[in-house]
């Protein structure tokens, strides 16, 4: 099967282990989402990373 598939089964085996976790930064995906649909798509990186700011929604880099 992995042969067929052309996957290897360390690849496979984690693939089904991260299944059941929840997403850690599905929070601020919503967020994004939401703000995206405000801006009628038109926010960039930049405008997006300030408004997450101004939030209190952003990651460090």
């Amino acid at each position: 099967m992995y042969r067929f598939f052309q996957v290897s089964r360390s690849g496979s085996c984690d693939f089904v282990h991260r299944l059941g976790r929840p997403k850690k930064d599905a929070a601020l995906t919503e967020i994004i989402a939401e703000q995206r649909a405000r801006s009628f798509r038109t926010y960039g990186c930049r405008r997006m990373w300030l408004e997450l700011k101004k939030r209190g929604n952003y990651i460090k880099t």
